[in-house]
């Protein structure tokens, strides 16, 4: 049964490389770009908070083990 959460081992963002020369054919492009940047951003913050969730969760793993 899926959560519906995001999981660290199975979630990836994939971002298009956005090319100078392309951007003029981009309709809204500053805004792609924008968010692009947000989605950027956000992902490595998610990234971190999920990797020091799963360091916090090794370590109490192994005080339970000793």
């Amino acid at each position: 049964m899926q959560s519906g959460l995001l999981q660290r081992d199975t979630t990836a963002l994939l971002v298009i490389d956005l090319q100078a020369k392309l951007v003029p054919a981009i309709i809204e492009s500053g805004r792609v770009i924008r968010n692009a940047q947000l989605l950027l951003k956000q992902m490595r913050e998610l990234a971190s908070r999920m990797n020091e969730i799963a360091r916090q969760a090794e370590e109490e793993n192994s005080h339970d083990t000793q």
